[in-house]
């Protein structure tokens, strides 16, 4: 009885390697064929699903596909990835399809590739596009910004067969019609005989032949003896006289920009201008850096909404966040064939540090790249700090000019004010606009950097004052402020100290409330005391406004004997004249300063003057005015009354 032997139909069931495929982006509207099969992109339905036409031998059935998903169409296996809102509509579309036999086309958007001849040995194919063709013998081409792969003579069959059997690849029959046997010198020889499509072929044992959409290398055969005769098995490969051709096209680009940051797609810059809950404010400008188009992005890996300005589309991937701050993953198709002759553009990078604790200073490294192909003169940059930091010394720098291609690095050193997940804040530059991009008159270009973000430690800090308990007066003593913290540190010891106590600093003596710098270890302050007595002096730790620590302390000061200290003391004394006449009677105060001295013994000579002052009603000028203002008014009284008794 004769076996057949079906090769299946379904590609999927061909080794991986072997099938044909296409991956890449086609617009709506457009058609993939893979000899007999061709599948059409229809329509779609903008987040819900994409209609599809598999059309096989003149018979057409429709499908409705719902991205990401894997679908086994009867001729095809297809999955569409992406699907970009652009005008046009374009998919991102991963087919296998079967194997493509010589005479037979593949055809993809503007591009077609015939199969001229496959044998054997080699084979040889035919691209066209856009009115070009060349022949192409190789496994691997681009043409056209496609890129073909060529696995050429798919293989089908590989093991025994006796007489009669068939090997079937969908309607293509190849039959197993005889062996043809002999024997000299103990050598065996054989020659087997197939048939295609009623036409016989003759192929001799370690031969391979062509044999209609075949090709067949027959290896040797082997007896089973039966009834003392030779049943033979033919141990055969059969191939596919086709090519498994795979296609992958992706004009599109994707690209990474962080907040702030600006990106060229000749001759026009994109630029991110804040990003949050996976959307970017986005902008397109001219390269005069006017803008031309704005609007936000949703981020989508699937359904991409781009914003669109004379033909130049760019949607958003994708949002996600780094050490150097927030950045969007976007995917454009406009790839311009001429560049501007003129650009001018600053990428302007802040590194943040390792690692980082409150209220200690650290550096940040700032990178300006002249990435136009213009000089830069003149620009300035300036350190904008995040919330709940501060820059120290100075905030902006200025470039006095910088070469396309070349970059300037600068440091600034900032401290932050707390701890937790921060954002380090970004540096700003501006620069004039250079000749001859100056639209309509000079103008000025403004760049962002990224916005890093800096994990700040907790600031864990030890602050202790040791000061001797008695201490003689006049004599100079030591307090020492021990401070536990961590390298770079620093901060303000403030001192409240009492009358009669003093700071010792370069030969003067400060009183009250006084600030001295301290940092990691011991520091020693040195203090005063003039009057015996118990003093309790209070210090406080304190960096960049806030207080980190207090600590109070009591100093007894002792008398000493043997030295005397003269203190002078200016004492207001007041006393009261009577000025009397027969019209009026005043009481006028007046002041006189007198000295007393006194003398309190120390263990050190010094003199301290004290002045008391004390104000009286009337000053000498005022008594004056009075005596002469009350004689004007006896005269006046006089005077009317002569008058009243005339």
């Amino acid at each position: 009885m004769k076996k057949t032997i079906v090769i299946l139909l379904m590609l999927m069931f061909l080794p991986q390697a072997l099938a044909s495929s296409f991956v890449g982006w086609i617009d709506i509207g457009e058609r993939v064929t893979y000899g007999n099969v061709t599948l059409a992109f229809l329509d779609v339905d903008p987040g819900r699903s994409i209609y599809v036409a598999e059309e096989v031998n003149n018979s057409v059935m429709y499908y409705s596909l719902i991205p990401r998903s894997i679908y086994n169409l009867p001729m095809a296996n297809i999955s569409i990835y992406r699907v970009f809102l652009g005008d046009p509509v374009k998919l991102f579309v991963n087919g296998s399809f079967p194997p493509v036999f010589v005479g037979q086309e593949v055809r993809v958007g503007n591009l077609t590739i015939k199969v001229s001849d496959v044998t054997p040995t080699g084979f040889e194919v035919v691209a066209s596009y856009g009115g070009e063709s060349k022949v192409f013998k190789t496994s691997t081409f681009t043409f056209a910004n496609y890129t073909v792969t060529i696995i050429p003579r798919p293989l089908v069959f590989k093991g025994e067969v006796k007489i009669g059997d068939n090997i079937t690849y969908e309607n293509m029959k190849l039959e197993i019609e005889s062996i043809n046997m002999t024997l000299v010198n103990n050598q065996t020889n054989s020659v087997i005989t197939v048939g295609y499509a009623g036409k016989s072929y003759r192929i001799e044992e370690g031969d391979t032949a062509i044999v209609g959409d075949f090709i067949v290398k027959y290896i040797g055969f082997r007896c089973i003896m039966v009834n003392n005769m030779c049943d033979p098995r033919i141990f055969i490969e059969v191939y596919l006289r086709a090519l498994g051709i795979s296609v992958s096209y992706d004009p599109s680009r994707e690209f990474t920009v962080y907040e702030g940051h600006d990106y060229v797609i000749s001759p026009y810059i994109f630029r991110v201008n804040g990003i949050a809950d996976d959307m970017a404010y986005v902008s397109i400008l001219n390269s005069c850096y006017d803008e031309l188009e704005s609007g936000v992005l949703n981020a989508s890996k699937v359904w991409i909404s781009p914003i669109i300005y004379d033909g130049l589309s760019v949607g958003l991937v994708e949002v996600s966040e780094d050490q150097d701050g927030e950045k969007g993953t976007f995917i454009t198709f406009y790839n311009p064939k001429e560049k501007p002759g003129y650009l001018a553009l600053l990428n302007i990078t802040v590194i943040p540090p390792s690692s980082s604790t409150a209220l200690v200073p650290t550096k940040v490294q700032v990178i300006v790249r002249n990435v136009g192909n213009r000089p830069i003169y003149g620009g300035i940059v300036e350190f904008i700090p995040g919330a709940g930091f501060r820059v120290l010394n100075e905030a902006v720098r200025y470039i006095p000019s910088l070469d396309p291609g070349k970059e300037k690095v600068f440091e600034f050193t900032v401290v932050p004010l707390t701890s937790g997940s921060l954002a380090l804040g970004k540096v700003k530059g501006v620069a004039p606009i250079p000749y001859p991009l100056a639209c309509g008159g000079l103008k000025f270009m403004e760049f962002s950097s990224n916005v890093p973000k800096l994990n700040v430690k907790p600031l864990a800090v030890n602050f202790a004052i040791t000061a001797p308990r008695e201490v003689p007066a006049g004599s100079p003593f030591d307090v020492k402020v021990s401070i536990k913290a961590p390298q770079g540190f620093f901060g303000n010891l403030s001192l409240s100290l009492p009358n009669g106590m003093g700071l010792l600093s370069n030969g003067h003596v400060l009183g009250g409330n006084v600030v001295v710098p301290v940092g990691p270890g011991t520091s020693v302050v040195k203090l005063v005391a003039v009057t015996p007595g118990t003093y309790v002096l209070k210090g406080e730790l304190i960096a960049y406004g806030k207080v980190l620590g207090r600590a109070n302390f009591n100093v007894t000061v002792l008398t000493s004997s043997g030295q005397v200290s003269t203190v002078t003391k200016t004492v207001v004394k007041t006393r009261t004249v009577t000025i009397s006449s027969s019209i009026v009677t005043k009481k006028i105060t007046t002041t006189k300063t007198v000295q007393i001295t006194k003398t309190v013994p120390i263990s050190k000579t010094s003199i301290v003057t004290e002045t008391l002052t004390a104000t009286s009603r009337f000053s000498l000028l005022s008594l004056g005015l009075g005596i002469l203002i009350g004689a004007g008014i006896i005269i006046l009284i006089a005077w009317i009354q002569a008058h009243r008794s005339s």
